[in-house]
């Protein structure tokens, strides 16, 4: 298993343009026009080239935009091709990126953006963060962690992403024989049709990790569906092992 590294797009390898106004953001174009920093691209080549980290690009995308995803996936393809399609994870503008990683995240993944609001949400949940400094972000020193200026050479930039995946502890696989699954029934709105699905219960955590659909159980439904009372929950060395509510999967 090994350490991680996430990386911003916008602002972080890409020079974010500033618009007069925020429907800009949505015209054709616009996100497959930014023109890139060179040198943080660079770097990134030479991580993702380290057999023992595991790189990914985590970039926000705007969910009403037409564009938007599509044109930030050709971005990397044009300017990072090295960069595998399992390797591209997309989420919601505004939202925490840290509850879009599959599993969680722990202090052995780290995170290079150039947002101060992103970084500390990312260790907050327990990673590592480091600020990409571009032309028009760092204006107030609200960022106390490591940081490292977009014009700075390529190869110091990989030195200084590696120092501090050297220094990250090694990745800690999870007692698979501490947790347990269970099944519950959840109808949807519409109550019309049943869909089980597996929830993953860590007994390291406080409570259930529920699905999103599952925070409300007075939607579970009796339907002729086996429902565990997650109070008597056995330990199941074939869990599951999900930690984001986003992961759940239907069954």
């Amino acid at each position: 298993m090994n350490k991680r590294l996430f990386v911003d797009i916008d602002g972080t390898l890409a020079h974010f343009n500033k618009v007069q106004k925020i429907e800009a953001l949505y015209e054709q174009g616009y996100f497959l026009s930014l023109p890139p920093y060179q040198n943080v691209v660079d770097a990134i080549k030479t991580i993702n080239n380290r057999p023992d980290v595991d790189v990914f690009i985590l970039s926000a995308v705007l969910s009403d935009s037409k564009y938007a995803l599509d044109e930030k996936t050709e971005w990397i393809s044009k300017h990072l091709p090295e960069i595998k399609s399992e390797q591209l994870l997309f989420t919601v503008c505004g939202k925490d990126k840290a509850d879009f990683i599959k599993g969680g995240i722990t202090k052995s993944d780290i995170l290079l953006d150039d947002y101060t609001i992103n970084l500390y949400n990312w260790t907050d949940k327990g990673g590592q963060g480091i600020k990409l400094v571009n032309e028009i972000n760092s204006t107030h020193g609200t960022w106390k962690g490591k940081r490292v200026k977009y014009n700075t050479p390529a190869n110091v930039i990989a030195e200084l992403i590696s120092e501090e995946i050297e220094k990250a502890p090694e990745p800690v696989i999870s007692n698979t024989s501490k947790r347990a699954v269970f099944e519950c029934a959840y109808s949807g709105d519409d109550n019309k049709q049943s869909k089980v699905y597996i929830l993953a219960y860590d007994k390291l955590d406080a409570e259930c990790t529920f699905c999103l659909y599952m925070k409300d159980t007075d939607k579970l439904v009796k339907n002729g569906i086996k429902q565990t009372n997650r109070k008597e929950i056995k330990s199941n060395d074939k869990c599951l092992n999900f930690k984001n509510p986003n992961t759940i999967t239907e069954r």
